[in-house]
C-alpha cells in the first residue's frame, strides 16, 4: 500500500544536458563529453534529453544507454542559455542539467542556468577552463581529465 510509512514510489529523474558544440571544442572533446553523458544513462538506467547549441540551439534529442553515436549538428560561435528556451519551447522538463562545454564562455552566459535555481554540473573537457561563476549557486563544474 502506498500509506506504508517509508515506502517510495519509484520516481525517474529527468536530466538535461545541453551540449556546447561551438568550433572551439574538437570532436575529440565531444566524444570524450558524449561518453560520460551514454555512461549516466547507463548508470542511472534513465535516458537524458540534449540539446546541442553553439549561438542557436538544435532540436532536443533523446539519448538512452544504447545510443551507440551522436551526430555533430552544429559548429559556429558561442553562447548556450539558448538551449534553455529549446527545452522550455518543446515541452521538456528536467530535474538537472549538465552542461558540456570547454568552458570559453562569456560571464553572462552562465547567469541564465544559475537563474533555474536547479542542480547544474559543468563538465569541462580536458583542454577547457572552469570560470569561478560556475561554481556559485547550485552550480558545480568538473573538469575532465586525459586519458
Amino acid at each position: 500500500a502506498n500509506w506504508i510509512k517509508g515506502k517510495t514510489k519509484d520516481r525517474i529523474f529527468e536530466l538535461g544536458v545541453v551540449s556546447d558544440v561551438s568550433g572551439s571544442v574538437d570532436t575529440d572533446a565531444l566524444t570524450q563529453l558524449w561518453g560520460e553523458i551514454i555512461s549516466i544513462c547507463d548508470m542511472f538506467n534513465t535516458p537524458v534529453t540534449m540539446v546541442q547549441v553553439d549561438t542557436t540551439p538544435g532540436k532536443p534529442e533523446k539519448l538512452t544507454k544504447k545510443t551507440k553515436n551522436i551526430e555533430r549538428t552544429r559548429c559556429g560561435g558561442t553562447i548556450l542559455a539558448p538551449a534553455i528556451g529549446a527545452f522550455k519551447d518543446n515541452n521538456v522538463n528536467f530535474d538537472a542539467l549538465v552542461v558540456t562545454t570547454d568552458g570559453f564562455l562569456f560571464e553572462d552566459d552562465i547567469s541564465p542556468f544559475l537563474a533555474l535555481k536547479k542542480p547544474i554540473i559543468w563538465l569541462i573537457e580536458a583542454q577547457g577552463q572552469i570560470l569561478p561563476e560556475m561554481n556559485q549557486g547550485m552550480m558545480k563544474a568538473i573538469k575532465l581529465t586525459k586519458d
